[in-house]
């Protein structure tokens, strides 16, 4: 039998926050991530880490990616939650996106209100992703759309996350 948890020690089959053994990552923005207002597709910023079970995620500086060492089917998701930043509902668009390599788009939530002003917007995605255990890595990236000025990022509300779910 294969199975993604290979332990839950005396939890009884409840996970927690010990013993999964799966790698798993969660890593989330600083208490605020200002960007361009002007729909422009920008890294997103998420230096700090929740968990990370195999030290897999660089949260370096101009980093922020999850390479896995081991081969698999992955569960990636990620999710952006921004604001107008003049206090006005001026946002208009929000777009977060799952990219695998150098350009590759996995996957994308979309948030568009063009025909409406809103002061605060989240958006979120999810995909599977295979990677081949070696030189394959995922990133997120947002991009915001203001009447005026630009979009804040929000943490707790903008994340990046995964965990293995299968063998190749």
């Amino acid at each position: 039998m294969s199975g993604i948890i290979n332990s839950v020690g005396s939890k009884s089959g409840v996970i927690g926050q010990t013993d999964i053994v799966t790698p798993h990552f969660e890593a989330y923005g600083d208490a605020t991530h200002t960007i361009d207002g002007t729909n422009d597709l920008a890294k997103t910023k998420l230096p700090n880490e929740k968990f990370d079970s195999h030290g897999w995620y660089n949260n370096a500086t101009d980093s922020w990616y999850f390479q896995p060492l081991e081969a698999g089917i992955y569960l990636i998701g990620t999710q952006a939650t921004g604001y107008a930043e003049d206090g006005v509902d001026n946002l208009k668009k929000l777009t977060c996106q799952i990219m695998k390599n150098a350009d590759t788009v996995e996957s994308q939530g979309f948030f568009d209100g063009r025909s409406n002003d809103f002061y605060n917007i989240t958006v979120s995605t999810q995909s599977l992703v295979s990677f081949n255990g070696s030189s394959d890595y995922v990133w997120s990236r947002v991009a915001a759309w203001t009447a005026v000025g630009d979009c804040i990022l929000i943490n707790p509300g903008t994340t990046f996350w995964g965990f293995k779910v299968h063998n190749l």
